[in-house]
This record gives structure tokens, C-alpha cells and sequence, in this order.
């Protein structure tokens, strides 16, 4: 907030000078692609997002040519950056405003897209070309009507293309089709989110040109201008690959549009012969639109689809089906998967086949089939222990399924897994949903009271502090334990927290169970009339489900009515960590320490592996010749490996002898070692080399520690060479009570816990204006004196 606040009180200043026509349009364009970047990355997005939108606000005040000057420069600028793509979308985010829109020339931003961007090798993430940029750029090229539009809309010349590429120095097929079906992908995926956000009715133009696009890309037919360009082979299952599902697109696109408009793309869609994508669109849309979509599915076999060439790829096609509930269509497929032949043996076959066909005895409802298995317990063996956690698994969310199951027997085995295998977080998401369904076993829209409601209450707070960190960086596993969590506080009585949660799901396609939970809790906190007209626009959307009847039941008279609660059917943990490991790597490293600490606390982190890696410094030293020769220069490069390999996993950087802050004399600094990610400086690290306790050398190099960086964390390393550590911090205890600068004021003196063969040490806490920062002190033993004596008299013993 306060970096928000301050950027605020930044835009005003900008804003006066904007106001007297100072700021350069090109500079106002490199300011604003600057703040659309830091939209993209993981890091205080929200914060970035907000920047953004106060940086549109300011420019909207300006007069309408500087306006779109700065959109025109976006535009130039798209043609000459290494990143067309970001620099493009920042562009159209600008442009998206309706009044721009009307202004601006369509022919300069429609003719870049046409001309640069559908011609590189990028992706569209959901953030960087959302559906108002999309909009914005379809709305230009419709607005430009006549030869601009008949370009765009038929932009996926094929024949156009292998011409120019048959005529090119290297003509490569290989190449060619690559690339064919990434440009279809990619102008397909820009129509269907053009048409998700449609502010009114989408245009039957546009319409028509997605479902030209999709009938393109639908099967492999190069004879007639047709490639698979939603198959597989174009990294569907792969873990590597960075583009999201095209289904999700198509998907809000159908649900945006009215029933002729569907009909139309929906006879383009079932020209698709990839069940995978087929299915993505059947799980985000509702009965009404994709019951053609499923007899689709259903006439395809592993025959008549495109080749697959990776088991990774034919288990994400099978993972869709089943997804989407589409056992029977499935079954073929998992036949195939069962006899498929490998080049070689592949590590974790049995287990995910396995995997799959207690799925498809829990989609089909087969419990007694999945009772019947008896896997015997073996801790010794990973491949049996796996069988044994998976199969307990399907017998677990089976009991809660099941009409007739025993919900204690299900808490009890999630209980079980949940010790075994603390890498799921399927285990204990499911256990928290089974305390939910045995709490709320009558009535999920009871208001609990008593014991019940004690023991509700504990388990949420439970879920709140343990199992919402743990879920975090996973979004399929937060939407199903954040339902939960709403479902539980409603009956709880606290449905403000149940609103604010659910709210928080509909970010994406509406869901049913979401809308009715919401009504319902509206109704609880104020309006019936408010809660009525959402039930009203669920019920036009989904149809007057039992669910939905049974929430107006419960709005109208108070009747009870059960609904189960949402379980998590994936218990693999190598996809979830897999995952967790790449959104880890893009936090920034703040919330890297809060993952990797117990306490959650930056400082605390950088103090114990600056200290562990100093406790392998010493333990190096009787390997370690004529010390008392070398510098601590030397010294400290070893320090600084030693580090490297601390921080690999958070992946910060530790370099030596860099330049930064101020030195004594005025210039730059020289620091021993600096901790650092990306641009930030986390740790500055201060190294010297003592015979004794030389005060001298001690107090200089304290008094110029603090001013190497403006980052809260210092280190103040002293290798002691008589073992005199204990003298040595005396003296820079009495020598930090004495700040080096009288706007620095120490706080307190804490001394650190002697842990293992840590280096003893004191932390000081000063604060320098508003800031605050540590300095932690550590006096390492390079001499062991007392080691060495206790060698000698043992040698010297008979």
C-alpha cells in the first residue's frame, strides 16, 4: 500500500508537467510499457495492476492527440523491440478506452498485428492480451471495414503461405506446419477472446471468421489447406510448455454468445478431431451448449485422431476425458495407453495407469469394484507404497461419494495419507472436506450451532493458517478448498466471509454451486430481493437444477438441503510440485522467505544460511593450508561458494567485490559479498581478517557496513585467528552502541543462540530515518586452538 501511495503522490507530480506539455510522448510510452510489464509477472500484481490503472487515468486527462500519440509510439516501438508482443498488448491497453477507440486510425495498430505480431514465435497469456485488448483490436478492424477487415478476417491464407515459403533460401516442411498451426492458434485465440468480451452483442462477422479459423486448424489435411493446430504434437501434455489451453478461450467465447451465434461455432468445433481440446470446452461450458460437442467426442477412437508421441501426452488427453466425465468416451483411449509399446522402459507407467483406472471406476461409480482392492502397506518399497496411497486414496473419495459410504472411514484414510506422504495436497484438502461433509452431513445450508459449530470454527481456522499457504500456488486446488471454506463459514454463520470467497471464484467461467452459495449468502446478509435476481440469472444460464431449487427452498422457507462438498480427485504431487517449483521460481524474494522459512521472515532466512554457510567455512578449515598467509580476499571467495550453493533453489546470486553504496572517502563502495535477486539487494556482507582484538580495523569496518546499501540486512564477518572470538565481540557490542551517523539510532542488542557448530554472534537492531535494518555480527573460530590441543594430547598418549 505505501508503494502504491507512493507512486500516487508520483503520477501527481507527472500530471503537472503532462498539464504544461513537458513528457515527451515517447517517453510517456516507455514509462507506460514499463508498468504493463510489471502486470505480467507474479510478483504484487494486483499492486502493478492498480499502478496501471492510475498511470490510464492520468493520460485520459490529457488532451486527445497526446493521448493517442502515446498509443501511436507503443505501436512504432512494437515494430523494433525484441518483445513485439508486450510492447503491442500495452498498446492496445491503452487503446481499449471507448473514446480512443473512435479516434484512433485502425489501419496503424490492425496492420501491426497483421504484419509483425501474428508473424512471431509468442504465446498470449491471458494477462499480457486479455479480452478488452482483444476486443479493442477486432473492434478497430471492423471499424476499418472494406480491404483492412477482408485482410484480417482471412489473414490464415495457407496457400499464400507455402507459396512464400517454398520460395524462401531453406524451405523446410517441418517448419512450415509449425508454424502455420501457431499463427492459426494464435489469430483464433485473439477471435474467441475478442468475443468474450464483447461489451454487447458479438457481430455475426466475427463469429464467422472464429469459426473459419477453428475449421482451419480443426484436422490434418495440408492437400486442403487444413492443419491439426489444437493436437497434441503442438506440446499438449508436455510440462515444459508455457501456451495455455486454447479450450478455455473457445469456451467463454460460446458462453458469451446466444444460441444462433453458438450454433455456428459450435458446427465448427465439432470438426475438431482432438478429444483433449473437445473436452476442455464440454468442462467449462454448460449441458445447453455442448451436448453436440459430446457426441463428437463419443464417435472419436484412438484411430481416427491425431498421433500422439508421448506418454505424457496421451495420459494429458485421457486426464481431459475424464476431466470433462466422459468415462465411456475415455475407455478406448486408456486401451491404448495400456498397450502402447516405448522405445524403453518409462518410470511411472504402472503407477499412473493404475492411477487411471480407479478414476474410471470412481467416474463409473463402481464401489464395490474399488472396495475389493486390497493393497498391502510396504514402507520399504517406493513403487508398492505409491500403489497403496493411490488405491486408499480412490477407496477414500469413493466412501464420500458414495450415497451409502462411511464418511469416518474416508477422514480416517486421509488422515492416514496425510502422515505417510506430506507432499500431496490432496490429502489434506480432502480431509478437510471430509470434516466438512461430516459436519454438514444433512444439511449443507444449516446454520451450525453448539459443538458443531466449536469444531466447524477450529477447522477452519486450521484451514486458514495450514492449508491455504500450502494450496497457494496451485489454482485448481485453491478454488476447490476455498468452496469448502464457504460452505463451512456460511454454516458457520459468517457468510460476509463466505461472499468474499466465492467472489473470488468467479473470476473465471460462472459455476453453478458458486452462484447458488452466493444468493444464498446475500440473502443471509441483506437483500432476499438481491439473492433472488442472481438465482434468476443462474437459473437462465444453467436451467432450474436441484441445486438451485433447493437454495431458493432454503431462501423462501428454510428447507434443508445436502449438496457434497468439493473433492480433489488428483492426488499425484509430481504435477503439483512441479508447478509449485516454476511459481516459486517467479515470486519475488520476499515471498520466497516466507515459503522457505518457518516463520515466514526474510531476515531470519538470510541470518541462518549466512550463518550455516560460515558453521561449513569452519568446518573446512583443518583442510585448509597456512591460513595465517592468506587474505581474506581468499577467504571470503570460499564464504561466497558456499553461499551460491545455499541459494541455488530460491535462485539469488551472491557475487564479491562489487561496487555500490558509499565509501568513506565519497565514492563507491567496495563490498566483500552481496546477496541479491534480480535488481533488488537483499544482504551486504562485511569480511576482515584479525590476529586479535585490533580495534582499528574492527570499528572501520562496522562504521562503513551501513552505508554499502539502502537494504535492511548486514552481515559483519570477522575470521579470528587467536580464537579469541568472545574478545573480538565484546568490543564491537561496546563499538555498535556508538551508531556511526546520528540519524542512526540502535533499538536493542540481541544475542544469537548457540545452534550446533554455528559461529557465535549478536544481532543489532538500528532504525535510519523510517527504515529499519540488522546487523548481525559473527566472530568465526579459524584458529580451533582448542581442537587442535585435544588432538595433540590424544596423540600423545601411549
Amino acid at each position: 500500500m505505501t508503494n502504491l501511495l507512493a507512486f500516487d503522490d508520483a503520477l501527481a507530480v507527472l500530471g503537472a508537467h503532462l498539464e504544461n506539455d513537458e513528457i515527451p510522448a515517447c517517453e510517456m510510452a516507455s514509462l507506460y510499457e514499463y508498468v504493463f510489464k510489471l502486470t505480467q509477472g507474479p510478483r504484487n500484481v494486483s499492486r502493478s495492476r492498480e499502478s496501471l490503472a492510475l498511470l490510464r487515468e492520468e493520460l485520459m486527462s490529457t488532451s486527445g492527440a497526446y493521448y493517442d500519440s502515446v498509443v501511436l509510439e507503443l505501436i512504432n516501438e512494437t515494430h523494433k523491440s525484441n518483445f513485439t508482443l508486450t510492447t503491442f498488448c500495452a498498446a492496445l491497453d491503452l487503446a481499449a478506452d471507448d473514446v480512443c477507440l473512435e479516434r484512433i486510425e485502425p489501419k496503424s495498430i490492425v496492420g501491426c498485428y497483421l504484419d509483425v505480431i501474428l508473424f512471431r514465435d509468442v504465446y498470449l497469456s491471458r494477462q499480457m492480451l486479455d479480452v478488452n485488448g482483444a476486443h479493442a483490436l477486432c473492434a478497430l478492424a471492423i471499424r476499418a471495414g472494406g480491404e483492412l477487415w477482408e485482410r484480417f478476417a482471412g489473414i490464415l491464407d495457407i496457400e499464400k503461405w507455402r507459396l512464400e515459403h517454398e520460395q524462401s533460401s531453406q524451405p523446410n516442411v517441418i517448419d512450415f506446419s509449425w508454424d502455420a498451426c501457431a499463427r492459426i492458434r494464435h489469430h483464433a485465440r485473439l477471435l474467441a477472446r475478442a468475443i468474450a468480451g464483447w461489451p454487447t452483442k458479438p457481430p455475426e462477422k466475427l463469429v464467422e471468421a472464429l469459426a473459419q479459423a477453428i475449421e482451419i486448424g480443426a484436422t490434418d489435411r495440408p492437400d486442403r489447406n487444413q492443419f491439426a493446430a489444437f493436437s497434441p504434437a503442438m506440446g499438449f501434455g508436455d510440462n515444459s510448455s508455457q501456451e495455455p489451453s486454447i479450450a478455455k478461450d473457445f469456451a467463454a467465447a460460446l458462453m458469451r454468445l446466444p444460441k444462433e451465434c453458438v450454433e455456428i461455432l459450435v458446427s465448427s468445433i465439432c470438426q475438431i478431431d482432438e478429444p483433449a481440446i473437445l473436452a476442455g470446452i464440454v468442462a467449462e461450458t454448460s449441458e445447453l451448449i455442448h451436448q453436440p460437442i459430446k457426441k463428437r467426442i463419443n464417435a472419436l477412437r484412438p484411430a481416427s485422431t491425431q498421433a500422439v508421441y508421448s506418454i505424457s501426452a496421451l495420459n494429458a488427453r485421457i486426464d481431459a476425458l475424464l476431466n470433462a466425465e466422459m468415462v465411456e468416451a475415455a475407455i478406448p483411449f486408456v486401451e491404448s495407453l495400456r498397450s502402447v509399446e516405448t522405445l524403453g522402459p518409462v518410470q511411472g507407467r504402472e503407477l499412473d495407469l493404475l492411477r487411471t483406472e480407479l478414476r474410471v471406476q470412481f467416474l463409473q461409480k463402481d464401489w464395490k469394484g474399488l472396495a475389493a482392492r486390497t493393497p498391502n502397506r510396504n514402507d520399504y518399497d517406493m513403487e508398492l507404497r505409491r500403489q497403496y496411497e493411490i488405491i486408499n486414496f480412490f477407496q477414500a473419495v469413493a466412501e464420500m461419494s458414495n450415497p451409502n459410504g462411511d464418511i469416518a472411514v474416508a477422514e480416517a484414510k486421509f488422515k492416514e495419507l496425510e502422515t505417510l506422504n506430506r507432499t500431496s495436497t490432496a490429502y489434506p484438502l480432502n480431509l478437510f472436506a471430509a470434516r466438512v461433509h461430516r459436519i454438514l452431513r444433512t444439511d449443507s445450508l444449516q446454520i451450525l450451532r453448539g459443538d458443531s459449530l466449536a469444531e466447524a470454527r477450529r477447522f477452519l481456522l486450521g484451514a486458514g493458517k495450514y492449508l491455504v499457504p500450502r494450496v497457494k500456488l496451485d489454482k485448481k486446488q485453491s478454488r476447490i478448498l476455498d468452496f469448502n471454506r464457504a460452505v463451512l463459514y456460511l454454516a458457520a454463520g459468517q457468510p460476509s466471509q463466505t461472499l468474499n470467497l466465492l467472489n473470488s471464484l468467479c473470476d473465471e467461467h460462472p459455476m453453478e454451486n458458486v452462484e447458488g452459495f452466493r444468493a444464498l449468502a446475500i440473502a443471509r446478509i441483506s437483500s432476499v430481493d438481491e439473492a433472488k435476481t442472481i438465482l434468476m440469472a443462474a437459473e437462465r444460464q444453467f436451467g432450474r437444477t436441484e441445486f438451485l431449487a433447493g437454495i431458493r427452498a432454503n431462501i423462501d422457507e428454510k428447507r434443508p438441503f445436502f449438496t457434497a462438498p468439493h473433492l480433489s480427485i488428483d492426488e499425484n504431487p509430481l504435477p503439483g510440485i512441479r508447478h509449485a517449483i516454476a511459481q516459486f521460481h517467479r515470486l519475488g524474494h520476499v515471498d520466497q522467505a516466507q515459503i522457505l522459512h518457518s516463520r515466514g521472515n526474510l531476515h531470519q532466512y538470510l541470518m541462518e544460511e549466512v550463518r550455516e554457510a560460515c558453521a561449513s567455512l569452519t568446518g573446512l578449515v583443518p583442510m585448509m593450508q597456512n591460513l595465517a598467509v592468506v587474505s581474506e580476499n581468499d577467504i571470503s571467495g570460499v564464504l561466497k561458494q558456499l553461499l551460491r550453493s545455499r541459494l541455488v533453489f530460491p535462485q539469488w546470486a551472491v557475487e564479491d567485490q562489487s561496487r555500490g553504496g558509499w565509501s568513506e572517502r565519497g565514492g563507491a563502495g567496495n563490498r566483500d559479498l552481496v546477496i541479491s535477486k534480480g535488481t533488488a539487494e537483499l544482504a551486504v556482507i562485511e569480511a576482515l581478517k584479525v590476529g586479535s582484538v585490533e580495534k582499528g580495523p574492527l570499528s572501520s569496518h562496522f562504521r562503513k557496513l551501513l552505508g554499502y546499501s539502502e537494504c535492511s540486512n548486514f552481515f559483519h564477518v570477522t575470521y579470528v585467528m587467536n580464537s579469541n572470538c568472545a574478545g573480538v565481540l565484546n568490543f564491537l557490542k561496546d563499538a555498535c552502541r556508538n551508531p556511526p551517523h546520528p540519524e542512526i539510532h540502535l533499538v536493542r542488542i540481541d544475542d544469537l543462540p548457540k545452534v550446533d557448530s554455528c559461529p557465535i554472534g549478536f544481532e543489532a537492531y538500528y532504525t535510519i530515518g523510517e527504515r529499519k535494518c540488522y546487523v548481525v555480527f559473527l566472530a568465526l573460530d579459524m584458529e580451533q586452538m582448542v581442537q587442535k590441543k585435544a588432538a595433540q594430547i590424544q596423540r600423545a598418549k601411549p
